[in-house]
């Protein structure tokens, strides 16, 4: 993974808006051990909070949808909701998503385990999960995106990326991804045009090694 894709997944880490190049001088193996030392520190928290995040998802059956929501976005951060949100059935927390504005559920998107958040999105209607996509790129949250793309179906991440016309975030999107066979198997059947421009972007991009690959397995 490239130094600034690196710093990309940090920033996320943080929900930060800052220029991070500062870190740059650190090179990879220092800003890998940075990335994770907080991780270490986040998950450290989590284990120790998991009691109350548990007993919070709990108690949201017992309260409409709707109240969950506000009560969730007057008094509560989108780390502690995307916490919860792990603790809740895919479909419950996707019925539960419908009440929340998509910008909201694009700052849940980074808290919550992306295995379950791919679950949850495969449960939502496309349109909202859509516009949470299309929020979160928005946003530069680009590693998180590639991350849960990884675990979306086929059919689910093509219809995605059908929907995304401008090549360069195509392949934006793909540099943060480590599932290739998924790549592989919707570049086969994407259209050679679509397809040769977002491998150019790749190589604009500095990823031509990506493109390469890709290519090779067509």
């Amino acid at each position: 993974m490239h130094i600034e894709n690196k710093l990309t997944k940090l920033k996320e880490t943080f929900l930060s808006e800052e220029d991070f190049s500062f870190l740059t001088p650190l090179g990879e193996e220092g800003i890998d051990k940075l990335q994770a030392i907080v991780d270490r520190y986040n998950q450290k928290i989590e284990e120790g909070q998991k009691p109350v995040y548990k007993t919070m998802a709990f108690a949201t059956q017992f309260l409409p949808n709707f109240i969950v929501a506000r009560i969730a976005q007057d008094m509560l951060n989108t780390y502690i909701v995307g916490q919860v949100t792990n603790y809740l059935s895919p479909k419950d927390a996707a019925k539960l998503g419908q009440s929340f504005p998509s910008t909201y559920l694009a700052e849940i998107a980074l808290y919550a385990d992306k295995l379950h958040l791919a679950k949850i999105t495969n449960e939502l209607p496309f349109e909202i999960a859509y516009s949470v996509m299309r929020n979160m790129l928005q946003k530069g949250y680009i590693s998180r995106i590639g991350e849960l793309a990884d675990h979306l179906t086929e059919k689910l991440l093509k219809k995605f990326l059908e929907r995304f016309t401008d090549p360069e975030e195509v392949a934006k999107i793909m540099i943060h991804m480590t599932n290739m066979p998924i790549i592989y198997a919707i570049y086969r059947t994407e259209i050679p045009g679509k397809r040769n421009a977002v491998m150019d972007a790749l190589r604009r991009l500095g990823h031509g090694d990506l493109a390469e690959k890709v290519e090779k397995n067509l």
